[in-house]
């Protein structure tokens, strides 16, 4: 009894200890160098008169620990008495980053931020932390070998430079991609409908081609939606595999798919919980019809236009979605649209993402939406559009999230910046000028800007020309156009008709928008030639000359004002599938000078999806002009009017030579299929069929020195384009199946458009 009574009094004697324990007398720190004493008391949350005792001690020295100032602490109690000793951490100098070639310093800094940066403590579990965040960015990137080791140089005066050493390898691509379950469709079409791809010698300038584990999610919503616009309704892809190779160099991906059975379009009911709406004017709205194949893109379309009404009759906030109810015994696809009143959402910001040399601004001023308006998914998809429109990025993905309230979401863009820049580089042989060259450089987005800058020069035997242009979207940040044209050139014909002509030329100009698809512009041009000859016989000769010949030679003074109105009704500039475009163009010439003409044309181009990848387009011109000289008039042929020579149609003199002398009347119609090959967004390669009809006439000389006639002309051919990254490249075959017989053909056109 008496050992238990002892034992129950040590108990309560060490529990008094600690949990009473004595009252803090006086606060001793010692060590501390930089962080003030007032600071390091504040964390450690005592005062002289509190209760003190090991426990409430070892709290302190937790939460010192906590903010990342101290390596080292402890701490001394001895009646009433507390003796804290502290080891500061170091003072981060610099922060450097050595061995980093697929991630540049501005993304890793993007992690270092607010966490390992000069001039704060050092934190040696950020430090690590910044570490593990590195390497999952070389992870995504499918640099799976990749080695960060983060080092502490140490400095006088407690400070260290920080310095993460990588080792980045080489990224792990994709050997091969396989499915298992396809049956309808073949594995490489399925391939091309996915961002990831397949190694291969020539996709040298992208990353879809190396491992990204963050992308096999994008490709599997790829392939559902592949599947769900060819009526396979149920489709879904059961698993996927990707497995590393035994030197770590490639992975091999393996997807299981389950295409389930072709389904057409059953009933279609709408559930609609919006009062007043005339469900009747909403089924009219349905992009499908009962019977037609299954396709996932009209449900949207659909989707897409309810919104669009009923916003236009003011319910700016719904919430419209749908419901599939498969029937498998007769294979239709039962459709239920829920319209019902959502919460007011509005954009909180706009946050964007990967655009490291393009400024903000500039992708900014492609919304249609801004900070503080209603979320309007239509618009926000439009906005996206133009925004790829720009070609500045590869890669152009958005994603509402929720913002700070309920009431509010952040829209993120993530982009991926491409080359802008087109480098141009020609030669060839002309029976005129000799031996010739032609050299051009164009940068789309000059430092970010968005402004466009190009170079053009051509060296020929006889012919120097040099000009310079620019091009501004936004000027002074205003929905305007503006820009312009400088340069001049230097022609001798000395040896063949003893004439030189120099010129030189001018060409400003600014455009704005009417409405969102109707723009106009305004181009003032000042040209000055002077076309002389430098043999005083010749210039005796031209005295008796034809008028129009004697009209080439002199001092000339061009001040020349042309409208351009243009309207654009395509789902996209850069890539049109669908829509129509209307053009008209006057220029005048005679403001000034001594050059005189007027000249209008009127041109149309209409798009039309045949199927999928398949979409017929078909474009036509028509043009007619008063006065002006030769040079001044029409020309059609070369990539004009393929199938012929430049200047190959049209009014030519009966000399020997057979001169080109243009017309002041022509039209020209085209239609044919364009195709891409693969997907477009990742070959940038499409193929066209087509063929082209028309004429040029009206030379204004007498028919007894030219031959004139309005005779139709046509071609047939093929041709392919391509997006590369060295800027545009056209080739095409054409073969002339109608020409009059002083036309001068030509089958194969190749151009670097700039």
């Amino acid at each position: 009894m008496k050992k238990s009574f002892i034992t129950l009094g040590l108990f309560f004697g060490c529990l008094m200890a600690d949990g009473f324990g004595d009252t803090l007398r006086r606060i001793e720190i010692h060590g501390n160098k930089r962080i003030q004493r007032e600071a390091i008391a504040a964390h450690m949350r005592l005062e002289v008169g509190d209760d003190i005792s090991p426990h409430i001690v070892d709290d302190m020295i937790k939460r010192l620990y906590a903010t990342g100032f101290f390596s080292n602490l402890s701490a001394e109690l001895k009646n009433g008495n507390l003796t804290l000793f502290v080891t500061e951490n170091s003072m981060i100098n610099r922060v450097a980053f050595e061995g980093n070639k697929a991630i540049k310093d501005e993304h890793i800094k993007l992690l270092t931020k607010d966490r390992v940066e000069p001039h704060q403590v050092l934190r040696r579990s950020e430090v690590q932390n910044v570490m593990r965040d590195l390497l999952h960015m070389y992870r995504a990137k499918g640099y799976l070998t990749a080695v960060v080791t983060p080092k502490i140089i140490k400095l006088p005066e407690s400070r260290v430079d920080v310095v993460f050493e990588v080792i980045e390898g080489k990224p792990t691509t994709i050997k091969k991609i396989l499915f298992v379950g396809n049956k309808t469709f073949s594995t490489s079409t399925l391939r091309s409908e996915m961002q990831s791809k397949e190694a291969t010698w020539w996709r040298f300038w992208g990353y879809d081609d190396v491992y990204s584990p963050e992308r096999i999610d994008s490709d599997k919503r790829a392939l559902k939606k592949f599947y769900n616009n060819h009526g396979f309704a149920a489709f879904h892809v059961k698993s996927h595999l990707a497995e590393l190779s035994l030197d770590r160099k490639n992975f091999y991906l393996t997807f299981s798919v389950e295409e389930g059975g072709k389904y057409k379009f059953g009933t279609v009911e709408i559930d609609c919980e919006l009062k007043k709406i005339d469900i009747s004017a909403l089924r009219k709205k349905v992009a499908f019809k009962s019977g037609s194949i299954f396709k996932i893109d009209e449900i949207d379309k659909t989707k897409e236009a309810f919104v669009d009404d009923l916003g236009a009759l003011g319910y700016a906030f719904v919430n419209v979605y749908h419901t599939v109810k498969l029937d498998d015994q007769n294979h239709v696809a039962n459709i239920t649209f829920h319209i019902s009143k959502a919460s007011k959402v509005f954009i909180e910001r706009i946050e964007i993402c990967g655009n490291n040399r393009t400024l903000d601004k500039v992708v900014r001023r492609e919304f249609r939406l801004h900070e503080g308006d209603p979320m309007n998914v239509v618009k926000l998809r439009k906005s996206i559009q133009r925004i790829r429109d720009l070609d500045y990025f590869s890669i152009v993905e958005a994603q509402p999230e929720e913002g700070s309230a309920a009431d509010k979401a952040v829209v993120k863009v993530d982009v991926e910046e491409k080359s802008t820049g087109q480098f141009k580089l020609a030669g060839g042989y002309s029976a005129s000028d000799g031996l010739l060259s032609n050299f051009g450089v164009k940068e789309r987005n000059f430092f970010g800007s968005g402004k466009t800058v190009d170079v053009d020069l051509m060296l020929a035997g006889r012919t120097k020309s040099i000009s310079f242009g620019v091009m501004d979207p936004y000027f002074m940040d205003r929905d305007l156009v503006a820009g312009g044209r400088i340069g001049g050139s230097i022609v001798n014909r000395v040896k063949e008709t003893s004439a030189e002509a120099r010129s030189f030329g001018i060409s400003p100009y600014i455009g704005y928008q009417i409405t969102e698809n109707l723009g106009h512009r305004i181009t003032y041009g000042l040209s000055v030639e002077n076309i002389k000859f430098k043999s005083q016989i010749m210039a005796k000769k031209l005295a008796s000359a034809p008028s129009w010949i004697k009209e080439s030679y002199g001092h000339f003074v061009g001040s020349t004002v042309s409208s351009v109105l243009m309207y654009n009704q395509v789902d996209s500039t850069f890539y049109p599938k669908d829509g129509y475009t209307l053009g008209l163009e006057n220029s005048f010439a005679g403001v000034g000078g001594n050059v005189h003409f007027n000249r209008h044309e009127f041109n149309a181009s209409w798009y039309y999806p045949l199927a999928e990848k398949l979409t017929f387009w078909s474009s036509g011109t028509i043009g007619i002009m008063g006065g002006g000289r030769v040079k001044d008039r029409f020309s059609l042929g070369g990539e004009s009017f393929r199938g012929f020579e430049y200047d190959g149609i049209g009014p030519r003199t009966k000399t020997v030579d057979q001169d080109s002398v243009h017309g002041t009347r022509y039209y020209k119609v085209g239609f044919g299929v364009k195709c891409p090959i693969g997907n477009y967004y990742e070959t940038g390669i499409k193929c066209t069929v087509f063929t082209e009809w028309g004429s040029l006439w009206k030379s204004k000389i007498s028919k007894e020195l030219v031959f004139d006639d309005s005779s139709l002309r046509g071609s047939i051919g093929v041709g392919i384009e391509w997006l590369s990254p060295f800027g545009p490249i056209s080739l095409s075959f054409a073969w002339a199946i109608k020409k009059c017989k002083y036309d001068q053909t030509q089958v194969m056109q190749f151009g670097g458009l700039m």
